[in-house]
């Protein structure tokens, strides 16, 4: 296989990402702060030169900026309006590490962000090439799950119909029970009622089924007499 989809609600992973990246930059910071203490109380012990001790805390706050601006840029890219507008035309390709795998392995590159999923392709694609199998990939998908939602409904559809009476047992009752309630002998709102109801096991036969009036049937409710 050449594409394979990694991860689903990729705005979740993205904003949880995003936290775990500002913690370890909040303790990357009060590391870094310690260096250049360190490197003052050192530079004091040795007697390093003022210049060579202003060089070492430069490079410390070098890496304090970097880890803070890689920090910033992750948060403009997630929070940003455009990478989930763009991300729904056309598969958006991620250009950092996010911490993504792959059969437990690290993967950082070849990444795409498409309709809030992301997909990993692999092999010698142009560009528009590997956008094309994710964008394949996606509608595979959503075809296979639209053909299971059709097939599924119906199917419980189906078992939910209640079957129909057959006309000539309709009739059969009717004589049997001499077109009046079998409870109180009421012949108005006469209604077609199953003594074991369909739900619990009962057929459509004229053993099964009786004439009630409109208030007997509403009193006996689901019970099996």
């Amino acid at each position: 296989m050449s594409i394979y989809k990694i991860h689903e609600n990729a705005k979740n992973y993205l904003n949880v990402f995003l936290e775990e990246e500002k913690k370890d930059s909040a303790f990357r910071y009060k590391l870094y702060k310690d260096d250049i203490k360190d490197i003052k109380i050192y530079a004091k012990e040795k007697h390093v030169s003022h210049l060579d001790e202003e060089e070492l805390i430069a490079d410390v706050n070098k890496r304090i900026e970097r880890s803070q601006r890689e920090v910033l840029e992750l948060q403009d890219f997630i929070e940003g309006p455009l990478t989930w507008t763009e991300s729904e035309k056309k598969p958006f390709r991620i250009n950092r590490d996010i911490h993504l795998k792959l059969h437990g392995k690290p993967i950082k590159d070849n990444i795409y962000l498409y309709n809030n999923n992301f997909y990993y392709v692999k092999g010698p694609y142009s560009e528009q090439e590997k956008e094309l199998l994710v964008m394949e990939c996606f509608d595979r998908d959503r075809r296979k799950f639209e053909r299971l939602t059709n097939r599924f409904e119906k199917q419980i559809e189906t078992r939910n119909e209640r079957p129909r009476i057959p006309e000539s047992v309709r009739i059969d009752v009717w004589r049997r029970d001499q077109g009046k309630c079998a409870k109180c002998g009421s012949r108005e709102k006469l209604e077609y009622d199953h003594i074991v109801p369909i739900s619990k096991g009962g057929s459509n036969t004229t053993r099964n089924i009786e004439l009630l009036c409109e208030n007997c049937n509403r009193q006996k409710g689901s019970n099996i007499q």
